[in-house]
């Protein structure tokens, strides 16, 4: 059996895109103000302290970085 539906309006699916593509620009301005500060921690701090301070995905960006440096 074979499943049909229905195509969107003109013009209906673009506003979807666009709006999906702002929330991703958003998290990407987020995403690098957290790892610029997670670097300049990263410094300062001792490692378990700077752990617990900063998002884990961040965290593990910043370290891949500083071992590869």
């Amino acid at each position: 059996m074979l499943d049909i539906f229905p195509l969107l309006p003109a013009g209906e699916g673009e506003r979807n895109v666009e709006n999906w593509l702002g929330l991703v620009e958003s998290m990407m301005v987020s995403l690098k103000k957290l790892t610029k500060a997670a670097i300049v921690d990263f410094e300062t701090k001792p490692r378990h302290e700077w752990a617990t301070q900063h998002p884990s995905q961040v965290g593990l960006k910043t370290l891949t970085l500083e071992r590869s440096l």
